[in-house]
């Protein structure tokens, strides 16, 4: 008797141990993949570039859903046969891309004020970061209607010269000639895109600026009507 009072205790012992660990391995699993099945239907919607800057911006987070954010985003990268990496920008720094923010924040707020906008109205990382080519490509877009201009800010080094360009998109601006070194700009495509530029401006003229942006700005609103 003794002996089958043992053994039932035992047992008793052993199950309550097994549906800990059950209940425990469930927790675990549910907590690793909810966020990804979270995530993952949200990505599909995004844009190839929109995925890249959210790539980028992931990067200057250190911890474990940042980690899986990468994971899952360079994932989608690679089911649509892009590559997955993204190099760091050349002296890449947040002070910078806060400094070409700040400067461009009336603007962006102009941007976000024309309905119907069919550009994202700021974009921290354009296609010359993401290569590592500049430290700095911000830029804030107005695309509605017959209106379709940038305003791009580019800064090759660290701590460098911002140069903002205004650009209309297919309009034929006489090309200027801007020498390598330009405001600290030596890249070639950044140079042909300040080159191409209908006004190129620094820091301290950009608020020169603003009123043309404004009228743009009015121009999309009242042809959009």
């Amino acid at each position: 008797m003794q002996e089958q009072h043992i053994t039932k205790a035992e047992m008793a012992k052993r199950m309550c141990t097994s549906r800990a660990q059950s209940s425990r391995c469930a927790k675990t699993a549910v907590t690793a993949i909810t966020p990804a099945m979270a995530i993952r239907p949200l990505l599909k919607t995004k844009t190839t570039q929109e995925l890249r800057e959210l790539l980028e911006g992931s990067r200057d987070r250190e911890n474990a859903h940042a980690a899986q954010l990468r994971a899952e985003i360079e994932a989608e990268l690679a089911l649509r046969g892009e590559k997955a990496s993204v190099r760091r920008s050349v002296g890449a720094s947040t002070r910078d891309e806060h400094r070409a923010e700040s400067a461009l924040a009336p603007f962006i707020a102009v941007s976000k004020s024309v309905q119907g906008n069919r550009r994202t109205a700021f974009t921290a990382a354009g296609g010359l970061k993401l290569q590592g080519r500049v430290a700095v490509d911000v830029y804030t877009a107005i695309k509605c209607a017959e209106v379709n201009v940038i305003l791009v800010a580019f800064a090759q080094e660290k701590r460098g010269d911002l140069v903002f360009s205004l650009i209309k998109i297919g309009d034929k601006t006489v090309k200027r000639e801007v020498a390598p070194g330009f405001h600290g700009i030596t890249d070639p495509d950044a140079l042909d895109i300040i080159a191409r530029a209908e006004a190129v401006f620094t820091e301290a003229t950009l608020p020169d600026a603003l009123p043309t942006w404004k009228d743009f700005a009015d121009q999309a609103t009242a042809k959009s009507e």
